[in-house]
């Protein structure tokens, strides 16, 4: 792995942070990316300015992709600038200024309750007639004065403002009640609702209808804090390869199309890895070849008859292939004949017939 020359055009006496990059950058970027940049900041002060890749995802627990994606927005931001080699590694990093004339809009200050829990005749954006059916029973529906102390709460009113600034619009009363919902309900510290939220933006899902599987699921494992989540995360990480191995793919990582893939199949449908894994592998004996695409129309289908797992998949399949015993007139099943004995078809003889011939050869 090729080490990357760090350089700053900034003063680099001390590990300091631009008042600029806190006010107009840091709030409306992923808090990984965040770490990334500071972590440059410092390593300006280590042995030679020189880095890598692998060393910044090792101190910062992450990937090298995680590292790549982060540089790629800040030099989008115009705050660095990467220098690369022909297979598109970088092998420099150099630290600028931000121009005036590319500064973000400033962020709004804190506010002390967000837009979300004004009345509706106030509020910027409604709940469209499809957010509403899809509304999930099993999360009570939130009173206008229960919206009204939770406004009071510093903390909650914290975690509407910046769910808002990770969605990059105005919450309508389906998503705040879902908020509601983790943490009155559910009772997930902040911290821990802002990672949810957080990393399925940043993994490209916006939809609540996804954040609400996920978190659905951490509340049936028991996490409780953010460690607990980001080990979950990992665990995951492990189903996807899982997956690829199932299709016969050994030799990559999965692309990010995949993965929504994967996750639609987890949260979505909520399959288990050997369920996945099992139409993978059927998919590969009816195609002769891994297919997504594929391997989603089997799972949709076994979705759509309740199967829940491979118990269920025997008796669905039972019923497609007729393999169950049938029952005689008095309700008792007939004995198999499931042997390489009577595995054909019988024939029928006239044995008196069959007797005649043979006394007329004697």
């Amino acid at each position: 792995m090729s080490t990357i020359k760090l350089q700053s055009e900034m003063d680099s006496h001390f590990t300091t942070v631009p008042h600029r990059f806190i006010d107009l950058y840091m709030p409306s970027a992923n808090g990984e990316f965040v770490k990334v940049y500071l972590y440059l900041l410092r390593s300006l002060h280590g042995p030679d300015g020189e880095l890598s890749l692998s060393l910044l995802a090792d101190r910062l627990f992450c990937t090298e992709k995680d590292i790549m994606r982060a540089l790629g927005y800040w030099e989008k931001q115009g705050i660095l600038s990467l220098s690369r080699n022909d297979d598109g590694q970088p092998t420099g990093i150099v630290l600028r200024e931000a121009d005036a004339e590319t500064d973000p809009e400033p962020v709004r200050a804190y506010p002390k309750a967000s837009p979300g829990l004004l009345p509706d005749a106030e509020r910027q954006e409604e709940t469209t007639p499809q957010e509403k059916d899809r509304k999930d029973p099993s999360v009570p529906q939130f009173t206008r004065d229960q919206l009204e102390r939770l406004k009071q709460d510093e903390d909650f009113s914290q975690l509407l403002f910046l769910t808002e600034m990770y969605l990059g619009k105005t919450l309508n009363s389906t998503e705040i009640n879902s908020l509601c919902y983790y943490y009155d309900t559910l009772k997930f510290p902040v911290e821990l609702i802002e990672y949810l939220v957080e990393s399925c933006v940043s993994k490209g899902h916006k939809s609540f209808h996804y954040i609400e599987a996920v978190a659905q699921r951490w509340h049936s494992a028991g996490i409780r804090t953010v460690q607990e989540a980001k080990e979950q995360s990992s665990q995951y990480t492990k189903q996807y390869y899982s997956v690829l191995r199932a299709f016969g793919i050994t030799d990559r990582s999965p692309v990010e199309q995949e993965i929504h893939m994967i996750d639609h199949w987890m949260n979505d449908f909520g399959f288990s890895t050997e369920l996945i894994c099992e139409a993978c592998s059927r998919t590969i004996s009816h195609i002769g070849k891994s297919s997504f695409s594929y391997a989603d129309s089997i799972l949709t289908n076994w979705k759509k008859q309740k199967v829940h797992n491979l118990k269920d998949l025997e008796a669905v399949d039972a019923r497609h292939t007729g393999t169950k015993a049938p029952k005689n007139a008095g309700g008792e099943k007939k004995a198999s004949a499931n042997n390489r004995f009577n595995n054909f078809n019988q024939r029928e003889y006239d044995y008196r017939e069959l007797e005649q011939q043979l006394l007329k050869k004697q």
